[in-house]
């Protein structure tokens, strides 16, 4: 189905943050769309917490006359979500993603304020897909963004995980949404140690910045596969992005990531 063809067919709706039922379908959206048992699912009460002060969107495909949701993207103000208050939660915030990421905050989003202040930055919280493929998650995205107002944009990507057994570190590279984010725009700016939304897993962050440039001849190809270890590829990421060279290309096939000088 063409992409044109299959914009015209998308309905997207702006959770209210008192309407329960978009807030049951967006928790919907995020369960239906895990992939393993590594990623988080977030809590309806932090979701309300999100709606209110940014922008859930879901997005639903109509057919035949019939809505039916395919998933669903969060986006708030990194400095309205500073503002989060664990105290008004009556759950267990253990299990909660953007709980522990607020945690944390000093140490997640330092790789993104090296090019804004909080109030220029918008967090980018997930986006989870039950319906796959045909070009939906690029679609939500893209919209989403068009409905940013801040020039940055960050989130983060699952990149490797610590091994239970061995305690050493195992490439575990969601390929799909980092294909998903290097193609609008996004770039692999950084290496973010657990604890980020989990324990287990390192991930990468990635920043959309607008108008980004990079210098000519500067490429440099890391191959995820042909790496002796994870370890190999983490500490070769962490070092790239630490002398200002981005990831902002990946080839699924060959799991080869290419990165570029950038001129900030």
């Amino acid at each position: 189905m063409a992409l044109e063809a299959l914009e015209k067919e998308l309905v997207y709706v702006k959770v209210d943050s008192a309407n329960a039922q978009q807030i049951e379908h967006a928790s919907l959206q995020e369960r239906d769309g895990l992939v393993d048992k590594f990623d988080p699912q977030e809590l309806p009460s932090v979701l309300r917490f999100i709606a209110a002060n940014g922008d859930i969107w879901l997005q639903y495909v109509v057919e035949n006359g019939r809505k039916t949701p395919t998933g669903v993207i969060e986006f708030i103000p990194l400095k309205k979500s500073l503002r989060f208050d664990p105290n008004k939660i009556n759950e267990d915030l253990s299990v909660s993603p953007f709980a522990i990421v607020l945690k944390e905050q000093e140490r997640i989003f330092q790789d993104v304020r090296r090019f804004a202040k909080d109030k220029k930055i918008t967090y980018h919280h997930g986006i989870f897909m039950s319906r796959r493929g045909g070009g939906y998650g690029t679609q939500l995205l893209k919209y989403a963004i068009g409905q940013a107002s801040r020039d940055i944009i960050v989130c983060y990507i699952d990149g490797a995980q610590i091994s239970e057994e061995s305690g050493e570190l195992q490439l575990v590279p969601n390929e799909d949404s980092f294909t998903l984010h290097l193609k609008a725009g996004f770039v692999l700016a950084g290496v973010v140690d657990p604890p980020v939304y989990d324990n287990e897993l390192v991930y990468y962050s990635f920043v959309r910045i607008k108008n980004i440039a990079f210098h000519d001849h500067s490429k440099v190809a890391l191959n995820l596969a042909e790496a002796e270890s994870a370890k190999e590829v983490i500490d070769s990421v962490r070092y790239l992005t630490s002398v200002g060279y981005f990831g902002v290309e990946y080839n699924k096939k060959t799991h080869q990531m290419v990165f570029k000088k950038a001129r900030l």
